[in-house]
């Protein structure tokens, strides 16, 4: 790969590439970094002499340019909410515009929430698909993937990223290192997806250190190769897939989370208890990246709606800082 740090010279060159380093290692390909460069050229054009992000720039980049297609707006705006993003994290001066002002092309995605029954549909394609194709290595570990996708609420990365030493079968847990935010945290595994898990090893050649979906030479495993047993598997269970809008692997997640919210609202459980829970399950750093699965709740089951605020409208009101 070419040294693709000599192709950024802003004041910010140095967060830019600090931050592609970051995604990086955390297994995401960042081939492409046309925005990041645009970017980059853009800081140089404003004469931007300050390590900060002021909301001035930032608001000039992330306006609507004419003629410019959503998809394309959403990428070049991206970048520069992730650079936000990172260098608050930093301790960096940077601005981060509030969701009303990031033009509806970037967080307008609404997340596709299966049913009990599509889950259960696409468990029984992703064996099927198995059963037809033994001699393909994506193919074998989908199945697992998957169910281990939803039951837990992993991110697909974490997924890939977990190595057999992490997983203590005999706690029925596995530990996820330096989730998203850099946070560390331990996942309780369900009983009967810790056995399907167990059954998976015992037909695994098994290397302490090594991953748990590697790759066909043993190394982490492109995430991407599960994305295309993921797309036949909708196909097969009828429901269609549009490029860009989904449904998505990471639409396991938010399944997850609102499928059990249904659960605790049906069986009328503290939700000032049971959200805590569920935030620090999925890695968030606050309550409030957790709230969103409300939002999506509601839909479902609309008869709750008022009870449910009341119940936490207080306990969300209390959190700042809203993160995924």
């Amino acid at each position: 790969m070419t040294n693709y740090k000599s192709q950024f010279s802003s004041i910010l060159a140095p967060q830019i590439v600090a931050l592609i380093e970051e995604k990086r290692a955390f297994g995401y390909k960042y081939d492409s970094l046309t925005y990041f460069r645009q970017l980059d050229r853009f800081i140089l054009e404003q004469k931007l002499k300050k390590i900060s992000l002021p909301r001035s720039l930032v608001e000039r980049w992330i306006k609507r340019r004419d003629h410019e297609a959503s998809t394309t707006c959403g990428h070049r705006v991206s970048a520069i909410l992730l650079l936000a993003e990172f260098m608050v994290r930093k301790g960096i001066p940077a601005y981060y515009p509030p969701k009303s002002a990031i033009p509806k092309s970037v967080c307008n995605y609404v997340p596709y929430i299966f049913s009990h029954e599509e889950i259960t549909s696409l468990f029984k394609e992703a064996d099927e698909l198995k059963r037809e194709r033994p001699q393909s290595w994506n193919y074998a570990r989908f199945p697992t993937v998957f169910r281990l996708l939803y039951s837990t609420g992993l991110r697909i990365g974490e997924v890939t990223n977990l190595v057999w030493q992490d997983v203590d079968f005999d706690s029925g847990t596995i530990k996820i290192r330096q989730g998203k935010f850099h946070k560390d945290r331990f996942v309780p595994l369900s009983i009967q997806m810790l056995k399907f898990l167990k059954k998976y090893s015992e037909q695994q050649v098994y290397v302490s250190d090594g991953y748990v979906f590697p790759s066909v030479t043993g190394k982490r495993s492109n995430h991407c190769t599960f994305y295309r047993c993921f797309h036949e598997a909708l196909k097969r269970v009828g429901i269609k897939h549009l490029p860009g809008k989904g449904p998505r692997l990471h639409d396991l997640r938010h399944t997850f989370s609102v499928h059990n919210l249904e659960k605790w609202l049906k069986s009328r459980e503290n939700l000032q208890v049971k959200l805590p829970l569920l935030a620090d399950y999925l890695g968030h750093t606050s309550l409030l990246g957790t709230q969103k699965y409300l939002r999506l709740t509601p839909s479902i089951f609309p008869e709750i709606v008022l009870r449910m605020e009341k119940s936490i409208g207080k306990l969300l009101r209390n959190h700042k800082n809203e993160t995924n």
